[in-house]
């Protein structure tokens, strides 16, 4: 949506503006990098490898990811950022997390590159990224996560022409429940299989 311009399409249609947009972009031969490899990332990446995109991934220790082309540690987050048009954020949040994207993170990526946070709001910090966006250094985001939810009435991200707000709902969908279900009943033959990891859990609970 960011890179066709949908939202102002939307506007056009409500103020029946019939105006052609010729700055439309496409993701053939972008760089995507995601911060966080898991089955969220993997997921998405493979589904853009039907779109030619270049797709980088971050993990802990730079390990290979399967759908991924290349993929970078937590210490090189920066060289990643820097060769990437579109950023993703699909990592869990934790102490380490806390504000890993920032100023810093801001100003290391590509001018007018795309920012899109699908994970945790806090993981981002949100003055800098409402700068970032101010200021062009970010073209556009779409963020599905704050720092507070709901946003509050008074943010400035409200009133930004340059950024997608959704309201945690890319969780959603009507198959929600049947995905939930089969994941637990996979992770629950799973255990049963593994008495590694059954041993585990009894010596923690003192079995």
């Amino acid at each position: 949506e960011m890179l066709k311009n949908s939202k102002e399409f939307y506007i056009k249609q409500k103020n029946k503006n019939w105006q052609m947009d010729t700055s439309l972009l496409e993701l053939f031969g972008k760089t995507v990098g995601f911060i966080g490899t898991g089955t969220i990332s993997k997921e998405a990446a493979k589904r853009l490898k039907g779109f030619d995109v270049n797709i980088l991934g971050m993990n802990t220790d730079g390990r290979d990811v399967e759908y991924f082309d290349k993929c970078y540690s937590n210490d090189e987050i920066d060289e990643m950022l820097k060769i990437s048009d579109i950023v993703v954020v699909a990592i869990p949040y934790t102490e380490k997390t806390h504000h890993l994207i920032n100023k810093d993170r801001f100003d290391a990526m590509k001018d007018e590159s795309y920012f899109i946070n699908v994970a945790r709001g806090s993981i981002v910090d949100e003055d800098d990224l409402i700068h970032a966006l101010e200021i062009k250094k970010i073209r556009k985001a779409a963020i599905d996560v704050v720092e507070e939810e709901p946003l509050d009435e008074k943010s400035k991200l409200w009133d930004l022409d340059n950024i997608i707000i959704t309201p945690h709902n890319s969780w959603i969908s009507e198959n929600k429940a049947i995905r939930t279900f089969d994941t637990i009943y996979e992770n629950l033959k799973r255990f049963k299989n593994d008495e590694e990891l059954k041993n585990k859990v009894n010596i923690n609970r003192g079995y």
